[in-house]
């Protein structure tokens, strides 16, 4: 320690204990006084050594922050309290002193500061770049989180090889970053489906504008899919496409590590002919990355896929939009089995739609219905509808839903505006929601800087923990924008709705 600092903590810890003297009289009998407390914050899981310096201390009872007891509470004088805080939540919080002879109140004494959210980029010192995280956020059985996107320029120790190149990070439960792979074509790779299979090994898929290494472009676009082991090694690349423009949309695996790879054409797959613009189609791959079957749906119109969710047992489940379909134009969620057969296909009024399925199969599809959110639950088997419940306020978009074992439903997504009790912070904000299986809403929290904060999933972790991943434009408090104009964040809830 340099001598002014030393000096600085000698005269503190002699100035202060007199000034409570001379401002504040004491006798025996008289109530305790606050003076200071130092440091006046610290991280929520608590543990911060913190002193209290005043006057009457001596017949101490009680000490607490936010209403928890101070922990190893030591009594150094009548001037000086000693003690490690409690875990708390997030905000500042009173400090409250209580003796045999009274109770003193310092509002607003002790700040709990969080965690998350916690901004990952690339680290470009003279040049802006942009990462956004357009394929979703998924948790291992260990609370990784995995998270994809696409990126402008470079993360550390690689390239840009093309306008737009993929990304995939892992994240441990306390968000640090355990490993980042980038890869790409000379054009543009834009990641929009991730998924983990029992093993660990994650899958990307997208579209690309041009060729990976050992393929040749099939048209405008081509789908394509890629797998990583959970280090983050590459296992394979497979680039797969019509002669025209071809979209991985969404991918899931099933309990025998197939992958289940769900998007739009606007070309024939072999044994079929497009039947509008665009059509839906869900192809399988075995573990090795060798095509089982491709099958292909759509109308005379556009069809596009917003989300699909798998099961162990190889049934897919996709939402998305037709345009002038087969009937009438409207949201649809379709069901596969393993085999490639369509076993229904439902039609229902929404917009900006999700899936996640419970253990039993159900599916819950979370969207927009004119101007507000909305949770509805399909029967699994026969694609009934059980029940639809708005979740209030004018929304801006659905970005992903996921259920917990318990039956509770998360939903995240943008808003334009504001819930009760909450404030807008910036162009759009994060919204993360809870709703049971009945859906009945628990609990909600918005969240957001002055920038364009664009959430791109959520998923749980099985340990109780809710994960948010997506693209902000904005500055978190204590953070700093890694250069970009866009960075990746990654914010973490536990079941009550409090942020770590």
């Amino acid at each position: 320690m340099n001598p002014r600092t030393l000096c600085s903590v000698l005269c503190l810890s002699l100035v202060v204990p007199w000034m409570a003297g001379c401002f504040f009289p004491s006798s025996p009998d008289s109530p305790p006084l606050i003076a200071l407390i130092s440091p006046g914050a610290g991280p929520l899981t608590g543990g911060t050594e913190i002193t209290i310096m005043g006057n009457n201390f001596s017949d101490v009872v009680s000490v607490t922050v936010g209403g928890k007891e101070l922990v190893d509470l030591s009594v150094v004088s009548k001037d000086i309290i000693e003690g490690k805080t409690p875990p708390g939540t997030v905000g500042t919080w009173d400090v409250v002193v209580t003796t045999a002879h009274g109770s003193v109140t310092k509002s607003a004494a002790y700040r709990y500061t969080s965690k998350f959210p916690i901004p990952y980029g690339t680290l470009n010192s003279l040049e802006s770049g942009e990462e956004r995280v357009s394929a979703g956020i998924v948790a291992d059985s260990s609370g990784n989180v995995f998270v994809a996107g696409h990126t402008t320029k470079y993360f550390p120790g690689f390239i840009n090889m093309g306008g737009t190149d993929l990304f995939v990070m892992k994240i441990d439960n306390d968000g640090e970053l355990l490993w980042v792979q980038q890869l790409g074509s000379d054009g543009d790779d834009r990641p929009e489906g991730l998924a983990l299979d029992g093993d660990g090994n994650v899958y990307v898929v997208g579209s690309s504008s041009r060729s990976f290494p050992g393929f040749t472009s099939q048209g405008n676009a081509d789908a394509y899919v890629i797998k990583f082991n959970g280090d983050g090694a590459r296992q394979w690349v497979q680039q797969l496409g019509t002669a025209k423009a071809d979209y991985a949309k969404a991918v899931g695996t099933d309990g025998d590590g197939n992958i289940y790879v769900v998007g739009t054409t606007e070309g024939s797959f072999p044994d079929f002919t497009n039947g509008g613009h665009s059509d839906t189609f869900v192809m399988k791959l075995g573990g090795d990355g060798v095509r089982q079957w491709t099958r292909q749906w759509g109308g005379f119109g556009n069809d596009s896929v917003n989300g699909a969710a798998t099961d162990r047992a190889g049934n897919v489940y996709v939402v998305g939009k037709e345009l002038n379909g087969h009937s009438t134009s409207g949201s649809y969620v379709l069901k596969f089995d393993g085999t490639g057969a369509l076993m229904f296909v439902k039609q229902f009024e929404s917009e900006n739609t999700r899936v996640a399925l419970d253990d039993n199969g159900a599916a819950y599809v979370a969207g927009t219905a004119g101007r507000e959110w909305q949770v509805m639950k399909f029967d699994g088997a026969t694609g009934a509808e059980q029940w639809t419940h708005p979740l209030g306020l004018a929304a801006s978009a659905v970005a992903g839903v996921a259920l917990e074992k318990s039956g509770h439903v998360y939903v995240v997504g943008e808003t334009l505006t504001h819930f009760p009790g909450f404030e807008k912070q910036g162009q759009e904000d994060t919204f993360v929601m809870k709703i049971d299986n009945a859906g009945a809403r628990q609990w909600v929290q918005q969240t957001g800087e002055v920038g364009r904060d664009r959430p791109a999933g959520v998923v749980t972790d099985g340990k109780g923990n809710v994960f948010v991943g997506g693209s902000s434009e904005s500055i978190f408090p204590g953070r700093t924008n890694l250069y970009n104009r866009t960075d990746v964040f990654l914010m973490k809830f536990n079941s009550s709705g409090e942020m770590y």
